[in-house]
């Protein structure tokens, strides 16, 4: 029998093993110096040449082939063509003995190696390019792990470590071991580049240290260094230090020239057919300045790592001592890059180049020491602010990562579009790459420590000219369209799991952007654990750490590590804050649960506190933020600073469960400023703060922007001077938010952004009030200013002024998130403004400006995220113009008008009523345990003249809670749940709805309730009756309106005919052309049915033999009446004979609401929302039959006589599909008007706070503007700022008031409302 042996490429087995292989060593000019060698048949290196070799270029189809012998190969450059392969061991013969090759070659940019044809791309000079379709496998021997931890602490001058896991090290390698304290500090007395400020300060040295195998011991577990440690290496818990082998078999490196010139080799890796490294040392390459000249390059190789058979990976190699970064992936993606180490080098270490690598893995791998550069060899600006893992695409695979150093351990750092040279392959709004809107792969069990700014940053984002700027990670949902917005597309939540930092002189976590979800974080022994701005973002099941017993080594800085342990300060001071979580000062939700905090408590060398806001900011925090089930050990549970910024002021979180405050069910923390404090807050002084109960208003923000700070009028009231107030750089207060109900005033510096004269003022206010502003110093009131007002929900509002002198022209505009910008009319009072946005009013006696702002973003307005509720601001701003005379806009006198705390009983007609929600009032319903957990509270402002209810629920049952349900029943019943459009069941609940009739009844008498259900009590854990609780009448009854009687109109009765004009009161009056007819259309696929038209329902019709029976939806329904020459009679109106249009309506459906379009030939007349003034019981619904009235005066005829020729009829609310019933449709005259009946409830009926079950909350309201004290209310004028030096910051003030003496009048005028209103107060 013959065998036949076919050539054939082997990768498995021992390849250096094939009998056919060419040698070396019998090669022409194989050991001649500088010679240039071209290999095209298989070739096995099987000897060191003993001169330098000027090149090896490996053509296609042929191989060289490293035998496993220690062999060294001095040359300028490899270069492997393609067909080419380049070959040490394979995956099951690894290397086992030394093989080094060396590159050679000064510093040039020349292209050396040459080109790859296959997109032109240059590979340089000094190293080993594998070029497009080439391939190559080095697999040396690791004698592993590639990189364990440290089992016990190695104090300084020991000269053995203990080992986490047995190693197969051996004698004589190098090691390194990572420093376990603060990252370096540069001395300031040195010269140090501007670039390299964030370093900068006391010095303290770089801990990680460098060692040799002297030898192994316990099996693995102990080695002997061959000289001491110079620092100690704590471990317990979970502080420990990386040790990782830098040697190994195979060595590719920079020759001996390269540490002078800094101009090592490199490998340059392109679209390889097969590319796999494992147990490979890279030392002494990189080229320092030379743009794509790297360590390890993987250089635009597109989607070829998923297109072919064998992963691409680099794998238990080392990088170490290397002038240019150690692995970078360039528009390269589907590369495994794992339990790699890597050690000091310059620049980021492991570098995603452009923003288009996706799909990459890297895992397990460590980092240590990378250098900044910040010299004329810096390629991209961001390398001075040098990290481990520079990160510009999320959408790849982080696991197991250590980052060791460095400014950043981990950086994401997105552009919007890709950069370099992938910036013209994608282009601009690419449809499918959006590196700062990618969703994140997978971010698991990573750890960061000792670098001196943050151990893992999401912000300062990379920009197209390689600088960063301030922005945000929003992940969202592609493909991307040209010219999207990322509001039109669906977010996806960026989860961050596992991740452990320690030791970072900055922030443990540093994290900007939105939706970011971070699991089971350990932070500990930072400056700050975590700061995640603007949100959304919430931090769970997760451990935050002040100080550990991790002390560091405090003996290279006394005057700074104080206290015996080594601080994260740059500089000695004395104001040094130790926080957990800190609150960003704009945006939301924040998000807390389930967080544990230890160790945080001030002491004689710090402060310290779990929670805190952003120290020295310079601006006012949202009030979206939100606690719930916080734990605390050995911890101030919240500290802010005292010094004079907005940003130490204004904050306001809600703590939804009580486990920050002790309050129950909820409650507020609240820093120190009168205008957010009430009867109720708790002064904290260990928190520079309050705890504050929850209460019915909530809180907002309000913004007043001066739209050219450069331009304001600097002259005050007494005549000088103050040039700071136009200078943005100056932190001088400039002005000054008055609560005019209360009398209290609160500072703001205000801030600019973005380098514009734009200049924002922010205060956290409670809602329902009226406020105004006063300028520092009595300077004029800006020009032009905006306002808004933010960070609550819908139906929340305020009333604002602001003063100009008499004889001021106004130019007054409204916009709203759509862009849509509208004139706001003048009012003839300051009743007009509190029922409408649109108005304003200038009180020339005052001289005070009035607007109304509020938020209308609707019954849907809000979004949900991970059991927490986020309420919508709809973009309400009012800009102000204000062309004063002289062009100096100062009142004559700074005050406020008279009576101004009698505003709220004027011009505000809603009521209040709250609810106890309790286990109790449950139980007598369904099965509650006795000894069930759940405490609630809900407050309700209902509007008399609007029928509509606006309500706030707080409860501590957010984690279990599935759903908020409205019904109608006395104590212990229940007749019926009201259908409401979706309820936000999580804490803190804002919802509204209009009410019908009955309902009203129902409400006055505590016959309406609230019940919470959760998945432990699914049919109701608490409950709780609204009673009235809007003080007491003079009669001591509840003083809560009760409903006026009602018309006494019915569907059947009979108007003659002479008394209406008849549209459908039976089946035959639709008769199609030339009659009346039905026209319907559909809505969009996503309606739940199509329109459905019946003019001949008689199953169960309202009046008579039938009705119109419709179904709607998106679509809609017209009653037209045919127009022809022979067509009588024409459907003319004549409004002096006919007052009203009237239809009964009875929904089958629960709530419905309507709009009517009525219309002529040619045009529309009006569009009538049908609101509760229109509806005969306010509401129409299921429960019986309504009739809807609409004035003609509201149809807007053209003429006294009107063609009527259509009616359409179209849901104002489409989110489902109804269906309801219509009859007797007509136009009637005045004499078909109906009498009232008489009311069936009386003020006996009206139902106060009154105690059901279990224990009665004692002050259930703790705030509210409604004030019986007639002393209290004299207006008065606020007094004027003393002069002070404007380079210093002025201090605020709080609760000053000067007294007026009113008229006689004015006096009386008190008294009468004194009498009329005698009501309880806080």
């Amino acid at each position: 029998m013959m065998i036949i042996l076919l050539s054939c490429n082997v990768y498995g087995a021992c390849p250096q093993d094939d009998a056919s292989l060419v040698l070396f060593s019998s090669l022409s000019g194989w050991n001649t110096l500088n010679s240039a060698l071209t290999i095209t048949q298989r070739v096995k290196v099987d000897q060191s040449p003993t001169n330098k070799l000027k090149s090896i270029t490996i053509k296609n189809g042929g191989a060289l082939i490293f035998d496993d012998k220690n062999l060294n190969l001095d040359l300028d450059y490899i270069l492997v063509e393609s067909g080419g392969e380049f070959i040490m061991g394979s995956d099951s013969c690894p290397i086992q003995n030394k093989i080094i090759i060396t590159f050679y070659g000064d510093r040039t940019t020349d292209n050396i190696i040459g080109t790859d044809l296959f997109d032109n791309q240059v590979a340089g000079a000094k190293g080993i390019a594998f070029f497009t379709g080439s391939k190559y496998q080095m697999f040396g021997a690791v004698n592993g792990p590639s990189w364990t931890l440290l089992s016990q602490t190695a104090s300084k001058g020991s000269q053995t470590i203990q080992l986490k896991n047995n190693v197969s090290w051996k004698v004589g390698d190098s090691i390194v071991i990572a420093s376990t304290d603060y990252g370096e500090i540069l001395d300031y007395r040195g010269t140090i580049p501007k670039a390299l400020e964030w370093k900068r300060g006391i010095a303290f040295p770089d801990q990680n240290e460098e060692r040799k195998v002297s030898a192994i011991q316990n099996g693995g577990l102990t080695i002997v260094l061959d000289r001491p440690l110079n620092y100690t290496h704590f471990v317990k818990d979970y502080t420990t230090a990386e040790v990782g082998l830098l040697t190994r078999n195979i060595v590719l490196r920079g020759d001996p020239s390269s540490d002078q010139s800094e101009f090592g080799g490199h490998v340059f890796i392109r679209l390889v057919e097969k590319g796999q490294m494992q147990g490979v040392e890279f030392t002494k390459l990189g080229q320092r300045g030379v743009m794509g000249r790297y360590s390890v390059h993987f250089h635009i190789m597109g989607e070829k790592a998923f297109k072919v058979s064998d992963q691409i990976f680099l794998k238990d190699c080392s990088i170490h001592h290397a002038f240019q970064r150690c692995v970078t992936l360039h528009d390269s993606n589907g590369i495994l890059v794992e339990n790699n180490v890597c050690f000091d080098t310059f620049g980021h270490q492991y570098f995603l180049e452009d923003g288009t690598e996706m799909g990459n893995k890297l895992i397990n791998n460590i980092g240590i020491r990378p250098r900044p550069v910040a010299d004329d060899k810096q390629i991209i600006p961001s390398d001075s602010d040098v990290s481990v893992f520079w990160i510009t695409n999320p959408n790849n695979t982080f696991i197991g990562n250590r980052a060791v150093g460095g400014r950043f351990g981990f950086w994401f750092t997105m552009p919007k579009d890709a950069t370099g040279a992938s910036a013209g392959k994608y282009g601009t709004e690419n449809f499918y790459v959006r590196p700062r809107w990618q969703p994140l792969g997978a971010f698991k069990f990573n750890v960061a420590h000792s670098t001196t700014g943050n151990g893992f940053e999401i912000d300062n984002m990379e920009k197209s000219d390689g600088t960063t700027e301030l922005a945000g990670y929003n992940p969202l949902i592609g493909p991307y369209p040209k010219g999207v917005e990322t509001w039109e597309l669906k977010s996806i939540d960026a989860i961050f799991e596992g991740l452990i930092a320690f030791k970072n002189r900055g922030y443990g976590v540093w994290a900007r952007g939105g939706p970011l979800v971070f699991k089971n974080l350990t932070l500990f022994d930072n400056m700050n654990q975590m700061n995640s701005p603007p949100g959304p973002s919430i931090i769970m099941d997760s451990v935050m750490i002040g100080e550990t017993e991790n002390t560091g080594d405090s003996s290279f800085r006394p005057t700074v590590d104080v206290g015996g342990r080594s601080r994260p300060r740059l500089w000695s001071t004395n104001t040094e804050i130790i926080k957990g979580y800190e609150t960003y000062d704009n945006g939301g939700p924040q998000i807390l649960r389930n967080v544990l905090f230890k160790n945080l408590m001030t002491n004689e060398y710090r402060y310290a506190g779990a929670l805190g806001s952003l120290s020295n900011a310079p601006f006012k925090h949202q009030t979206r933020n939100r606690y719930a089930e916080i734990k605390f050990e050995n911890a101030n549970r919240y500290y802010v600073s005292t010094e004079l910024y907005d940003g130490n002021k204004g904050t306001n979180i809600l703590d939804i469960d009580g486990s920050v405050t002790d309050l129950k069910p909820s409650g507020w923390i609240v820093t120190n400023e009168s205008i957010t404090l009430f009867n109720g807050c708790v002064p904290k002084p260990e928190w520079n703060a309050y705890k504050c109960p929850v209460f019915a208003e909530g809180y907002g923000q309000l913004r007043v922007t001066n739209v050219d700070v450069t331009a304001t009028n600097i002259v005050g009231a007494d005549g000088k001077s103050y040039p700071d107030l136009a200078n943005p750089s100056k932190k001088v207060v400039r002005m000054n938010f008055v609560d005019m109900l209360r009398g209290h005033s609160i500072p703001a510096l205000g801030a600019t952004s973005g380098g514009t004269p734009r200049l924002t003022l922010l205060a956290n206010v409670i809602m329902r009030g009226f406020y105004t502003i006063r300028p520092a110093y009595d300077t004029p009131t800006p020009a032009k200013i905006e306002v808004s007002l933010e960070s609550n929900a819908d139906r929340d509002w305020i009333i604002f002024s602001a003063q100009y002198p008499r004889g001021t022209q106004f130019t007054i505009t409204s916009a709203v998130w759509s862009g849509q910008v509208t004139a706001l009319s003048a009012a003839s009072s300051l009743q007009e403004v509190v029922a409408d946005r649109s108005k304003y009013f200038y009180d020339s006696e005052s001289e005070h400006l009035f607007i109304k702002l509020e938020n209308k973003a609707g019954k849907s307005g809000f979004s949900e995220r991970w059991g927490f509720t986020d309420y919508n601001y709809d973009g309400f701003v009012i800009t102000i113009n204000a062309a004063c005379p002289g062009n100096r806009c100062a009142p004559s006198a700074y005050r406020l008008p008279e009576n101004v705390k009698y505003y709220h009983l004027k011009y505000i007609k809603e009521e209040r009523y709250i609810a106890n929600l309790q286990t109790c009032q449950q139980s007598t319903i369904t099965t509650v345990a006795n000894d069930a957990a759940g405490q609630g509270i809900a407050y309700a402002f209902f509007s008399p003249s609007s029928r509509t209810l606006d309500v706030a629920v707080h409860h501590d049952l957010t984690k279990i809670v599935t759903k908020i349900e409205v019904g109608i029943g006395e104590a212990g019943a229940e007749r019926r749940l009201i259908p409401l459009h979706k309820i936000s069941p999580y804490s803190l609940s804002r919802f509204s709805f209009d009410i019908s009739y009955d309902e009203w009844v129902s409400l006055v008498k505590g016959e309406m309730f609230i019940k919470i259900s959760t998945t432990q009590y699914p049919n109701g854990h608490l409950r709780g009756q609204l009673h009235c609780n809007n003080g007491k009448s003079s009669t001591g009854t509840p003083s809560c309106s009760l409903p006026p009687p009602l018309p006494k109109a019915s569907a059947c009765d009979s108007i003659d005919n002479n008394l209406m004009f008849n549209i459908y009161r039976e089946a035959e009056d639709i008769k199609g052309w030339p009659y009346w007819d039905l026209w319907v259309w559909n809505g969009p696929n996503t309606d739940t049915a199509n329109t459905s038209v019946n003019a001949n329902y008689n199953v169960a019709p309202i009046c008579g033999k039938s009705s119109f029976k419709f179904g709607l939806q998106s679509g809609g329904i017209q009653i037209a009446k045919h127009n022809a020459p022979t067509q009588t009679p024409n459907p003319i109106i004549d409004s002096s004979v006919f007052k009203y249009f009237e239809f009964f309506v009875k929904s089958l459906s629960g709530p419905l609401s309507l709009t009517l379009t009525f219309k002529d030939l040619s045009s529309d007349l009006a569009a009538i929302k049908i609101t509760s003034e229109y509806i005969q019981h306010y509401k129409i619904d299921d429960t019986k039959v309504t009739r809807v009235r609409i004035p003609v005066s509201d149809l807007k005829f053209k003429s006294v006589k009107q063609n009527v020729q259509y009616i359409v009829i179209t849901l104002t609310d489409r989110t489902s599909y109804k269906e309801f019933l219509i009859d007797n449709m007509r136009f009637v005259t005045n004499n078909a008007t109906d009498s009232s009946t008489t009311s069936i409830v009386t003020n006996n009926d009206i139902k106060g706070v009154t105690s059901i079950c279990g224990t009665q909350v004692t002050d259930p309201d703790p705030f509210t503007y409604i004030i019986n004290d007639v002393s209290a209310l004299p207006s008065f004028v606020m007094a004027s700022d003393k002069p002070q030096d404007s380079s210093k910051p002025q201090p605020g003030k709080s609760n000053t008031a000067s007294t007026i003496i009113g008229s006689g009048a004015t006096a009386l005028l008190l008294f009468i409302i004194y009498l009329l209103n005698t009501i309880a107060v806080y």
